[in-house]
C-alpha cells in the first residue's frame, strides 16, 4: 500500500455495523473466551487466542481456514458479500488480492476459493491496487468503505509482521502447541468495544463454520448460543410507532391536523403546510402536464431551499421518483444518469443550464405555480413505491443508483427510537442535496409535523454564521457527522456551537 492508506482508511459496512451494536450493549454480550489475551496502545488494539482446536477440524490449511473464516464472518454481519483487501505477508514480498466470499456457499467451498484468490495474488504495487479497483469497481460511499483492508500473515511465534498500516492485520502464529490468531485492529477505526466485539464475535463464527463446514456461511450464526442469550434479554423488541404508509398519506394527514404550523423556513420566506400542500400540488399539476406519471422519474437540479422541498412533494405525489442533481454536475455524469433512469423531466432554477435531449425542463424561476391547478393529484401508492433515487460519487467506477421507497423513508422519519420528533421541533436542512441525509432532514420534519429550517451552503461552511443560523431557527435537530461538528468547535470554539438543543 501506498504511504496515504493509513489516513485514507475509512469504516467498512461490517465495522459500522458492530459500532451501531456496540452502543446498544452488545460489547457486554459477547464475553471473551478464556483463553483470549488483550493488550492496546494508541494506534492498535491487539487480541490473542488459542485456535488449534478449531483449526485442525478442517482438512485445509489452518491459513486458508483463517483467513475464509474472517472473510465470510465480515460478509454474514452485513447478509451480503464483503469484499476484502487483503495484503499478505509473503517470505519475500508482500502480495495483495481482493476476496469476495459467496454466502450462498459453504464453509468448504469458501475455502477453496479462497485458495485460488491467494493463488493468483500479485506482488504490492500502486498499479495493482489500481487495477484490482477498475475491474472491481471498488467505491466509498457516505463515509463507508465498500471494502475491507486486511493484512494477513502466516508465520512462527517469534516472527515480526510488518503490516501495521493496514485497517486490519490478521496473523495466525505457529505455536509449540498448535495455532494461535492473533489480531490488531487500527484504533483510529476501531473502537476497543467495535474491535473487542469483532474479535469475539469471530471465535464464535470459527467454531461454527469449522464444526459443520458444509452448512451455508448464511445460516451460520454470528455469535455463540450464550451471547445470543444475552443480547435476547438484553435488548427490547422492536415496535413501530406508526403504521407504515406511502410519503403522501402521511404529509396530507399532518397538513389536515396542523395547516397553520410553519412546515419550511427560508430565510423571510415562511410556508404554513397549508400553503406547501397547496404549492406542491400546483407543482404536481405543472408536471402531470408534460407527461410525468406514476412510476418515472425526475431530475432535481436544485439548491436547498423552499422551492427543492416542494418539487419533492409534487414528484412524490405523482407517483414518480426523484433524483437529486448536484448543481456542479459535469455533463457526462447527467448524461449517464439519464441514461440509467429514464428522466421524464428535469426540474430546476435559472442557474443551472444543462440540459439532456427530449427530455422537458421546468425552470421554476420562470414558472408561475399559481395559475396551475390546486386539486390533489390522485395517484396510487403503496410502501413499495418509489420516492427517490440517489447516486454514489462514482469516483473510482460508474455511479450506481441506490432506490429509497415511501416506506422506507416513512419508516426511518417516524420510527426511529433515538430521534424523537414532533410538531415542536425544527430540524435543520444543511446537507449536500444528493446525499441521503438531506431525504432523512426532509422527511423527518414533514412526516412529524415539525418545521424545517433551511441552512444555507455559506452558512454551512462558516462556524459562526452556521451557529447563529441553528439559533436563530431555533433548530432541535441536525444531522452532522462528528468530524464536522469537531470542526466547527476548532475553528470557533466561542462562536460555532449552537446556542440550542441539537441531536
Amino acid at each position: 500500500m501506498n504511504n496515504n492508506s493509513k489516513t485514507s482508511m475509512q469504516l467498512s459496512t461490517a465495522a459500522r455495523w458492530f459500532e451501531s451494536q456496540a452502543k446498544r450493549g452488545f460489547r457486554s454480550a459477547i464475553p471473551a473466551s478464556e483463553n483470549t489475551q488483550h493488550s492496546a496502545n494508541q494506534e492498535h488494539t491487539h487480541y490473542v487466542a488459542d485456535v488449534s482446536s478449531l483449526l485442525s477440524a478442517t482438512e485445509a490449511s489452518a491459513s486458508s481456514t483463517l483467513l475464509t473464516a474472517f472473510i465470510a464472518y465480515l460478509a454474514r454481519l452485513t447478509l451480503h458479500s464483503e469484499q476484502v483487501l487483503a495484503v499478505k505477508a509473503a517470505p519475500l514480498s508482500q502480495q495483495i488480492a481482493l476476496f469476495n466470499i459467496d454466502l450462498t456457499s459453504d464453509f468448504s467451498q469458501a475455502i477453496r476459493e479462497c485458495e485460488t484468490t491467494l493463488a493468483s495474488a500479485a506482488p504490492v504495487s500502486n498499479e495493482a491496487l489500481s487495477q484490482l479497483a477498475q475491474q472491481h469497481e471498488l467505491e466509498s460511499h457516505a463515509g463507508c468503505a465498500a471494502f475491507t483492508q486486511l493484512g494477513f500473515a502466516s508465520c512462527s511465534q517469534s516472527a515480526e509482521v510488518n503490516l501495521s498500516q493496514m485497517a486490519i492485520l490478521l496473523c495466525l502464529r505457529h505455536t509449540e502447541s498448535g495455532y494461535s490468531c492473533e489480531m490488531s485492529f487500527a484504533t483510529a477505526l476501531y473502537s476497543e468495544a467495535i474491535a473487542h466485539s469483532l474479535f469475539s464475535g469471530f471465535l464464535g463464527f470459527l467454531e461454527a463454520a469449522t464444526s459443520t463446514p458444509q452448512a451455508p456461511l448464511n445460516t451460520l450464526a454470528l455469535v455463540g448460543e450464550q451471547a445470543e442469550t444475552l443480547l435476547a434479554l438484553g435488548q427490547p423488541s422492536y415496535q413501530a410507532k406508526a403504521e407504515i404508509s406511502d410519503l403522501v398519506s402521511v404529509f396530507r394527514a399532518r397538513v389536515a391536523a396542523h395547516p397553520q404550523q410553519i412546515a419550511v423556513r427560508e430565510e423571510a420566506l415562511h410556508l404554513t403546510y397549508e400553503q406547501l400542500n397547496k404549492r406542491s400540488e400546483q407543482l404536481a399539476h405543472i408536471l402531470q402536464g408534460l407527461g410525468v406519471s406514476s412510476g418515472d422519474t425526475v431530475a432535481v437540479a436544485l439548491p436547498r431551499s423552499v422551492a427543492l422541498v416542494e418539487t419533492c412533494l409534487a414528484i412524490v405525489k405523482l407517483g414518480a421518483a426523484y433524483v437529486p442533481i448536484a448543481l456542479n454536475t459535469p455533463i457526462e455524469r447527467l448524461t449517464l444518469l439519464h441514461e440509467q433512469c429514464q428522466f421524464a423531466a428535469l426540474v430546476c432554477g435559472e442557474s443551472f443550464t444543462l440540459r439532456v435531449p427530449d427530455v422537458a425542463v421546468i425552470n421554476l424561476d420562470k414558472t408561475a405555480l399559481s395559475e396551475a391547478a390546486i386539486e390533489p393529484v390522485i395517484s396510487e401508492l403503496d410502501p413499495s413505491t418509489r420516492a427517490c433515487i440517489l447516486y454514489t460519487s462514482g469516483s473510482t467506477g460508474k455511479p450506481k443508483g441506490v432506490i429509497l421507497k415511501h416506506g422506507g423513508l416513512n419508516r426511518i422519519a417516524l420510527n426511529l427510537d433515538h430521534v424523537d420528533t414532533d410538531q415542536s421541533s425544527v430540524v435543520a436542512f444543511c446537507n449536500n442535496t444528493a446525499f441521503d441525509a438531506c431525504s432523512f432532514e426532509m422527511w423527518l420534519a414533514l412526516l412529524n409535523g415539525a418545521s424545517l429550517a433551511v441552512i444555507s451552503q455559506e452558512q454551512v461552511q462558516d462556524p459562526r454564521r452556521f451557529g447563529n443560523a441553528l439559533t436563530q431557527h431555533g433548530v432541535t435537530h441536525s444531522f452532522l457527522t462528528v468530524a464536522l461538528v469537531n470542526l466547527y468547535v476548532q475553528v470557533d470554539p466561542a462562536n460555532s456551537t449552537p446556542k440550542c438543543t441539537t441531536r
